[in-house]
């Protein structure tokens, strides 16, 4: 039952219901998520109480748990509702079995909601949503990027064939038109922002969730210094954010430099990771490709940054990266690509070099033009550090974080519906 004390700010202590786009791990009898989601739903729970989560979950042995599996969701007033996950693995029956009986609590779960978070896009995320909309559910949407580049560029398995029209034409518009009817909408994608904004929907485009402060903002000038060149990625091991291209482009960049001057470093994990290892083999990379896994944000993962000379993401779809903000803080030369919100902040040749999605030519291109103009490096490394100090810092630091704006969205709506009554 909703509780009728009334919090700090003067409203109602009522539960917040969250669907989640994504999967959290679990480990015996104990979930888990990443650190900045797990931070998340515990500032949330300041306000709101309880605090009830839907979504899907990965198992011991499941590609991608490490990313997934950070922080235990030991938090007092979470109620979990969760469903067996799919991966690469997930036969084509257990596939629809999966779907079938979220969908089915996915219904209940959303009609017992009062105020409700769906974070898209994904096809379980926007059917919540559209369930919640019609039932005139308090709603806030997190847009996280465009599902249906992303969908594009995956290996699919058989029953996502079966499902790919649906994911690939029906989701993006059905989370743009969810959107123009939601309570307020969050995205981190400067592209999401610009083109909702025109819509006339409540927009929040929110400050950065980043680990790192303008105290860490490396004064380097230049890299590429030393006998070894390390080009580093970070973020999940999926065929989307194009990992296979960067080994493809790496495996041609050797060819132009002479001796063994360069090593590639992957950080994290994901479902792409036994096919960049089959990819490393094939092209005999092994002595020069590094695969670290899952590397906690810290310390550690700061230092990896810093012994860097070049920062790629070769991605087909995305926000904006938390770690192309960590790349500019660590003063790590960009080379990335120009999709959703990452080409409304950085300009070519002037924050990073932006080269075509799926290109390995181009991508080989970029990161050759990097490695060997130090003139180039220098520019980039110093506009991006002064983006970082003049833009994106000021920004984290004069606005609240994603868990208060939530608050002030529900209390403004609450606050509104009072005055009406």
């Amino acid at each position: 039952m909703t509780k009728k004390s009334r919090s700090p700010r003067g409203i109602s202590r009522l539960e917040l219901s969250i669907v989640y786009n994504g999967v959290c791990a679990k480990r015996g009898n104990q979930f888990f998520h990443s650190e900045t989601f797990t931070t998340l739903l515990r500032e949330l729970g300041r306000d709101f109480e309880p605090i009830r989560y839907f979504g899907f979950f990965l198992g011991e042995g499941d590609p991608g748990l490490d990313h997934t599996g950070e922080s235990p969701l030991a938090l007092e007033n979470l109620e979990m509702d969760v469903v067996r996950g799919n991966t690469a693995q997930t036969s084509a029956w257990s596939f629809l079995w999966h779907y079938i009986v979220a969908l089915w609590r996915l219904k209940t779960f959303v009609s017992k909601s009062s105020r409700i978070v769906v974070f898209v896009p994904s096809f379980l995320s926007v059917v919540a949503a559209l369930v919640a909309v019609t039932l005139r559910k308090e709603l806030g949407l997190y847009i996280g990027g465009n599902f249906s580049e992303e969908t594009r560029h995956r290996n699919l398995t058989l029953m996502q064939r079966v499902f790919y029209p649906i994911n690939r034409f029906a989701v993006d518009p059905l989370a743009r038109w969810v959107a123009r009817r939601a309570t307020f909408v969050i995205t981190p994608g400067y592209d999401s922002y610009h083109r909702l904004h025109k819509t006339g929907s409540r927009v929040i485009l929110p400050a950065p969730l980043l680990g790192v402060t303008r105290r860490d903002v490396d004064s380097r000038t230049d890299t590429c210094s030393g006998d070894e060149i390390v080009i580093l990625y970070v973020g999940a091991l999926r065929v989307q954010k194009g990992v296979l291209d960067l080994v493809d482009a790496f495996a041609r960049l050797q060819n132009r430099v002479p001796g063994e001057r360069l090593l590639l470093r992957l950080i994290g994990s994901g479902e792409a990771e036994t096919q960049i290892r089959e990819r490393i083999a094939s092209l005999r990379l092994g002595a020069r490709v590094e695969l670290l896994g899952h590397v906690k944000n810290g310390r550690e993962l700061f230092d990896l940054y810093r012994k860097s000379d070049v920062f790629a993401l070769p991605t087909y779809s995305e926000g904006f990266a938390r770690a192309l903000y960590e790349a500019m803080t660590f003063a790590v030369p960009i080379v990335t690509t120009p999709v959703g919100g990452i080409p409304y902040l950085l300009r070519h040749g002037q924050h990073a070099i932006l080269v075509p999605p799926g290109n390995t030519k181009a991508l080989e291109a970029g990161l050759f033009s990097v490695i060997h103009d130090r003139e180039l490096r220098r520019r980039l490394i110093g506009e991006a550090r002064r983006l970082m100090l003049e833009n994106v810092y000021p920004r984290i630091e004069r606005d609240v974080n994603l868990a208060q704006q939530i608050r002030r969205e529900f209390d403004s709506s609450y606050a509104s519906r009072e005055s009406i009554q």
